[in-house]
């Protein structure tokens, strides 16, 4: 029976392509932790620099990354030694002392003993830099990490995500970044984990996933932004692709598989055989918990094609396929989920190819059409002046089977997370240094998305070396522009597929303190024992209110009368003709219910 490999050995399978040389490298780093969770010790310091720490929550965890001073990414390491290929054995690695980490958590970012601090790693700290915390409760918390070299020395206590709480509401969207990309990370109804993420990368770069998340349970797509001009007129753009190289022997690999992404981004001319030169890429992807309990795969027999279908509260469906179509041909859909139409989408496409007749001042057309039967045809042709050429196109698509809202003429779709929080896909098409119109409630500032050319305006008779830039801005504002490398630059319109959330809004702020009750005292409190026919001033006094004045009662009787005594608005009290005790009372003017009272005996 073969040895199960862990994921990191996957990946170095994958790299390694064949190489056994590479293949002994690869494993070597691997298993040589030094490399990848300690750092040199520095003479003279009893304490590590402060390492970095990024906490996110998934799957009702808190995931905590310590990345230590110097680190070196295991990805990025598979990379150098990949792009060398002049290694032939691991040379000796320097000697290095571990770095010992603790965490702590609270509910506050003040870490006061009110505030149900808890600390992991033990007295003395743990060389460990990927935590998985489980059954802190509920609510925020606050994460800080500290570093030592010897367990007992430390450096100072640091936050972790800049001081930002952490919610274990499954409602809300928790932010991560990772290698040449951002993502955002939420729960889809079900407790369906999900992320969707942008990046930039260049031709054969790569970028990460976050934590507990697999490239082979992912949807991506690529889009040209920028080119390494070698003074060569584009016919087409044989690759912007977002790969993932599975190696051709998988026998004795266990769990879920996790290997490499490659982004291939390259231009290509109309010589025979073809020059191609490299260029920048834009990258979206939406990666998913395949081991969920609402989610069903669905890849194709021809490898042209794969789905995921993701169950939502009510009976909905969310669908989220990629695939590579030729210009003006239906993208394919499994059977299983026939409903999915033009009407029901948002998506984009990126060109893939074909060498055409001429070459090329831009692309006239790249992105989905309603086919025949609604069916969403996948879309690619080059222009020069009146010639236009096809070229394949890959694609990336979302439906549902939920009403679409629409927006500026622009479809979005909109799915409840719960606790009053939202996500949203949207596509469209916005002419150069034009802004997206987003949902109610969505901003700008809370958007993921990636732009790609939507046509050509204004070449003149210029050929182009590239797309210069193809950029989707904070404010939303995208932009488009061809160059041909003589300093002449034109534009044209963008396509653009944007994913967005909402964010629990900010609790009101609490009003202006109540005022103070208004009070009224007598004095004298006791007027003592009056004789018939005898009197005694009373004196109001009223706190708390501009209004002083008030109004005088003798049991009860404003003003009194002949039987209980009369009291004049000064407050001076004569008896009447009945003798024994009598209540006085002075009710403020302003708050009749403020009042004092004093006491009187008539002998």
């Amino acid at each position: 029976m073969a040895n199960a490999l862990t994921p990191d050995q996957q990946k170095a399978l994958a790299a390694a392509a064949g190489n056994p040389v590479l293949l002994e490298l690869l494993q070597s780093i691997i298993n040589t932790t030094v490399a990848t969770q300690q750092v040199t010790n520095t003479a003279g310091k009893n304490v590590p620099p402060q390492c970095k720490a990024t906490v996110s929550f998934l799957k009702s965890n808190y995931i905590v990354q310590i990345l230590n001073p110097g680190q070196v990414s295991p990805l990025s390491t598979l990379q150098a030694a990949q792009a060398s290929q002049g290694a032939t054995q691991a040379t000796t690695l320097q000697n290095v002392t571990p770095i010992l980490h603790q965490i702590r958590c609270a509910t506050s970012p003040r870490f006061g003993v009110n505030d149900n601090v808890q600390v992991f790693g033990g007295d003395t700290g743990s060389p460990q830099t990927l935590w998985t915390l489980s059954n802190l409760g509920s609510g925020n918390f606050y994460f800080q990490t500290r570093d030592s070299f010897d367990g007992i020395n430390w450096n100072q206590w640091r936050n972790a995500n800049g001081g930002q709480s952490v919610t274990s509401n499954p409602s809300d969207v928790t932010t991560e970044s990772a290698l040449n990309s951002e993502w955002a990370v939420f729960t889809l109804p079900g407790n369906q984990l999900m992320a969707v993420g942008e990046g930039f990368t260049a031709d054969e770069g790569t970028f990460n996933l976050p934590e507990n998340l697999y490239t082979s349970a992912m949807a991506a797509i690529a889009e040209p932004n920028g080119f390494n001009d070698i003074g060569r007129h584009v016919n087409d753009i044989p690759f912007c692709d977002v790969t993932v190289p599975v190696p051709s022997d998988t026998s004795g690999l266990v769990g879920i598989p996790d290997y490499p992404i490659v982004v291939k981004m390259k231009y290509g001319d109309a010589s025979v055989p073809q020059v191609q030169w490299g260029g920048d890429a834009n990258t979206f992807a939406i990666a998913w918990d395949p081991a969920g309990a609402n989610v069903t795969q669905y890849p194709s027999a021809d490898g042209l094609s794969f789905w995921a279908a993701f169950k939502l509260a009510g009976g909905a469906t969310l669908a989220i396929g990629q695939g590579l179509a030729a210009d003006n041909t239906a993208i394919e859909i499994p059977a299983a989920l026939n409903w999915i139409k033009f009407a029901n989408c948002v998506g984009i496409c990126s060109p893939h190819g074909d060498v055409g007749p001429d070459s090329a001042q831009g692309i006239s057309v790249c992105g989905l059409s309603n086919g025949a039967g609604g069916v969403p045809f996948a879309n690619c042709k080059y222009v020069n002046g009146a010639i236009t050429w096809p070229g394949h196109a890959n694609w990336l698509v979302i439906a549902t089977n939920l009403p679409l809202q629409t927006v500026d003429g622009n479809p979005w779709i909109v799915i409840n997370l719960g606790g009053g929080n939202q996500i949203a896909f949207g596509s469209g098409q916005t002419p150069n240094a034009g802004q997206i119109t987003v949902p109610a409630d969505f901003d700008n500032g809370n958007m993921l998305g990636i732009p790609g050319p939507g046509g050509v305006t204004g070449a003149g008779s210029n050929i182009m070396h590239g797309i210069q830039s193809c950029v989707l801005e904070a404010a939303g504002i995208v932009g488009l522009n061809y160059a041909d490398g003589q300093g002449n630059v034109w534009n044209g319109p963008v396509n653009w597929l944007f994913f967005g959330w909402t964010t629990p809004a900010a609790p009101a702020p609490p009003g202006p303190p109540p005022p103070p009750p208004t009070i009224v005292t007598i004095s004298p409190s006791n007027g003592g024992a009056i004789p018939p026919g005898g009197s005694v001033q009373f004196t109001a006094t009223v706190q708390n209110n501009a209004i002083t004045t008030v109004n005088w009662f003798v049991d009860g009787i404003a003003g009194g009368n002949g039987t209980v005594g009369n009291i004049s608005g000064a407050g001076l009290f004569t008896t009447g003709s009945q003798t024994g005790g009598h209540t006085i009372t002075a009710a403020s003017t302003a708050v009749p219910t403020a009042i004092g009272t004093a006491g009187v005996y008539v002998t």
